[in-house]
């Protein structure tokens, strides 16, 4: 069965697509180079801008790794990797809220809900490590979805912070 989860990730490329270059002056650091620049570009790739982004785009790979689960993934390399940026974002979550002129009252909450996000997958991230099949059943559905609910939560009482942020950029 063909996979979604390509087309979201070009969808989610497309939003948030940047450019990395570069160049060097002897083979040696070429390869480093370009060892770095593609991790570089790799991460800038699925690396949301703010935490609002951040926000909608976990939920996107969310619904993409349950699609992918509820459908038996074909490739699991393929399937492993992209979980593993979805798990990236979550991770940034804090980071970016932290970045931002969040109260630590909200900043507490991005926290726990993203512990709650890691939490809700870990059985997926565990099947995966021992090279074994994860299911749709290996999600805590209940919990992710309650994260999510915090996390949109928060974005919408921070909204006004990003926007004067964006505002003050212009």
């Amino acid at each position: 069965m063909k996979s979604i989860l390509p087309l979201l990730l070009v969808l989610l490329a497309t939003l948030s697509s940047s450019g990395c270059g570069g160049t060097s002056t002897s083979a040696a650091t070429e390869a480093g180079q370009d060892e770095h620049e593609h991790h570089h570009h790799h991460e800038e790739e699925h690396r949301p801008r703010d935490f609002p982004d951040a926000v909608g785009k976990a939920g996107l790979r969310h619904r993409g790794v349950l699609w992918e689960l509820e459908h038996e993934h074909g490739d699991r390399q393929e399937f492993a990797h992209e979980f593993g940026e979805f798990l990236d974002v979550i991770d940034w979550l804090p980071e970016f809220a932290a970045d931002s002129d969040m109260r630590k009252a909200e900043w507490d909450r991005v926290h726990a809900a993203t512990a709650r996000l890691r939490g809700a997958h870990a059985v997926v991230e565990r099947k995966l490590a021992e090279g074994t099949t994860p299911t749709a059943g290996d999600v805590d559905v209940e919990a992710a979805n309650a994260a999510f609910e915090e996390l949109e939560s928060v974005r919408a009482e921070t909204r006004a912070l990003f926007e004067k942020k964006k505002g003050d950029q212009l």
